[in-house]
């Protein structure tokens, strides 16, 4: 009888710490879960963030179209250009002289001749899929 009860005790010692670690490790997974909430909490905001500005570039083109009754896309350095030149070019000097030189010519001029909206739209949509769908707005 004695080597039964051990043997029941040693059983039930084993069940309750495994339960106690699957207990522990749920939990873990359950912090986990509000880690990746608020990770997605922010790519939306930044996404939205993107999607403003891209809109925005939009419709700068269409208020220009509208005063002057012909469309133009604007590139990004060129709006940038027009909101702020010390910025632009400081930005210019800094990655020339203290980063790389080679950085600027063929990366960022690239980046600033693109249409505005279609540097920050790209983005602002990529995040958009990388935060997905919210589960509680598709029921």
């Amino acid at each position: 009888i004695y080597l039964k009860e051990h043997r029941l005790t040693n059983f039930l010692e084993h069940d309750f710490r495994n339960l106690r670690n699957f207990r522990q490790k749920l939990s873990l997974n359950l912090s986990n879960l509000n880690g990746i909430k608020s990770q997605v909490f922010v790519t939306r905001i930044f996404a939205w963030l993107f999607i403003c500005f891209a809109v925005s570039g939009i419709l700068y083109e269409l208020w220009n179209s509208f005063n002057t009754g012909s469309w133009k896309i604007f590139a990004l350095g060129e709006i940038w250009f027009k909101l702020d030149v010390s910025s632009l070019n400081s930005l210019q000097s800094g990655i020339q002289r203290y980063l790389f030189p080679w950085l600027w010519e063929p990366f960022i001029t690239t980046i600033l001749l693109c249409p505005s909206w279609l540097v920050f739209g790209v983005p602002g949509a990529l995040l958009f899929l990388i935060a997905g769908t919210d589960k509680k707005s598709q029921k």
